[in-house]
């Protein structure tokens, strides 16, 4: 193949010994063109294309210090490979570009990473990397609370658009920069279990006749391991191949052909589900976003939340960051933002307002009323959520469609109901075959523990009070029960708060299948 470089360790230098112009980073997601033809060239059953083999690929970005910016925001919509013996693979792919604040990517402490993207790649040469950026750059100089839009230089300017005529050649309209990277040598990808990490160096960066111009160099990952370093992020795909029983399963996340996230569920991931359309199940085909951060050792995305999102809705933007100057009256407040998608703002914090029918749920992925949410708003000082809706440029206002709290309880609040069994008052604890839940991952038909404390209120059917032990002598006969309480996720109980006692539904049959650690 010709100045074959083998890859053996987990870090692989991208761009090793490359000064690099560009600006450009972040994403979600990504689409690995494994087959059929990209460019008018086939990247299928060719030896000296593909290799014998293939490679899992973690890619990541960070950055370096400046003292030129407290902010640069900019955005990634898509990266592909060229291969030496013809051909290309998009290995990267987001359309609406996700804004990633590079100065957000480094601290006193050190580098920070941002998780990209896990994919399959099939062992191959490749000659070149192109990269696709929104032309647009939003600068946030020293001090400043306003940023400053800024053109992206461009490496390779994208290809021309046919003229419609021989007189008249159609102007490029492109609203993106495009970046092209030769590797020399070419590098040899996809020989076994890897992270690929670009460091943005913003000390390196440049205006250059009014155009910015940035380096990007390698880096050899140090810390990557770190909870601390390695941060949460939100990924979009349809579920493939889950197994295992809830909540402890694992799922493959895939976006585009051979985009292939490996996703890891516990006891405290939340599962949330579309509006109206009952109790969420976790199935292969859905499509899913999917909350949590990157394990570099397990080679495993650990989820904390998991979205189920309609394959029919529209597009929409996103915003994720901590919120400030709450107004409960007006019902609008502000995010200092950490992430975007679909758009990159202008100034330190965007404005939120709500719509009329803006839809709310926690961190366990309870629903909540707005009072309940505005309230969750202020009960602490960094209260982080994610925000998904439109946003209004002209008057930089982004209104509130799906809001969610993303700071994670100790014991995330629940409910569930279901058919009591195997109750025992030594113990305080009795079973519950699932019929309906919310803010719990699990199914109806599984089988969950629920505990009661000292502090547990007690309701039969008709709504009157009862002790503990009238509690447990009604569940002697076939009984129904509806609890609101929190989950240990220590164990996958249900520690209840209140319980109210329901008729028990005809058919219903005890789960076999245990649930948490009993």
């Amino acid at each position: 193949m010709g100045n074959k470089v083998m890859v053996h360790s987990r870090v692989f230098a991208l761009a090793a010994g490359l000064g690099l112009a560009l600006v450009g980073c972040g994403g979600n997601g990504s689409a690995l063109n494994n087959g059929g033809m990209v460019g008018g060239q086939s990247t299928m059953n060719s030896a000296a294309n593909n290799g014998p083999s293939a490679g899992d690929v973690g890619l990541f970005i960070t950055d370096n210090l400046s003292d030129k910016y407290d902010h640069v925001w900019v955005s990634i919509k898509k990266i592909e490979l060229k291969l030496a013996a013809g051909g290309t693979r998009e290995i990267f792919a987001d359309p609406a570009g996700l804004g990633i604040d590079l100065s957000s990517l480094h601290d006193d402490s050190g580098p920070k990473y941002r998780f990209l993207n896990q994919l399959t790649l099939p062992e191959g040469t490749y000659s070149e990397a192109v990269i696709t950026l929104e032309k647009k750059a939003v600068l946030f100089a020293t001090n400043t609370t306003t940023g400053q839009s800024t053109e992206i230089a461009t490496q390779a300017a994208p290809n021309p658009q046919p003229a419609k005529d021989k007189k008249k050649a159609t102007p490029d309209v492109s609203k993106d920069s495009v970046l092209d990277l030769t590797f020399d040598p070419p590098k040899m990808l996809g020989t076994g279990h890897d992270d690929l990490v670009l460091d943005f160096d913003l000390s390196q960066w440049k205006d250059d006749g009014g155009k910015l111009v940035g380096v990007v160099t390698t880096s050899m990952g140090a810390g990557l391991e770190a909870a601390d370093r390695n941060g949460s992020v939100v990924e979009e795909g349809v579920v493939n191949t889950p197994k295992g029983e809830v909540p402890q399963q694992t799922f493959i996340l895939k976006k585009g052909d051979s985009s292939q996230i490996q996703i890891q569920t516990t006891a405290a991931t939340a599962l949330t589900g579309l509006a109206g359309a009952g109790d969420p199940v976790l199935t292969k085909g859905l499509n899913v976003e999917v909350s949590g951060s990157f394990d570099t050792n397990t080679r495993r995305l650990n989820a904390s939340s998991i979205r189920l999102l309609d394959p029919k809705a529209p597009a929409v933007s996103q915003l994720e960051g901590v919120v400030s100057a709450i107004d409960p009256k007006t019902g609008s407040w502000k995010v200092t933002p950490s992430e975007t998608r679909g758009l990159l703002p202008q100034g330190i914090s965007v404005p939120v307002t709500l719509a009329t029918d803006s839809r709310f749920t926690g961190s366990s992925g309870l629903s909540l009323t707005k009072d309940e949410f505005l309230k969750g708003l202020s009960a602490g000082k960094s209260v982080s959520i994610f925000v998904s809706g439109s946003y209004d440029s002209s008057k930089a206002l982004f209104t509130v469609g799906d809001a969610r709290l993303e700071n994670q309880d100790t014991q995330p609040a629940v409910k569930v109901a279901g058919l009591v069994s195997n109750p025992k008052t030594d113990s305080l604890t009795f079973g519950l075959t699932v019929t309906d839940y919310e803010g719990l991952f699990t199914k109806p038909g599984a089988a969950e523990l629920v505990s009661v404390t000292p502090s547990t209120t007690f309701v039969d059917q008709g709504g009157k009070t009862l002790t503990t032990d009238q509690f447990f002598g009604a569940l002697r006969t076939p009984t129904s029960a509806q609890v609101n309480g929190v989950l240990d996720t220590s164990t996958g109980n249900v520690v209840a708060n209140s319980i109210k006692l329901a008729p028990a539904a005809a058919g219903s049959v005890v789960a076999t299948k245990k649930h948490g650690k009993k």
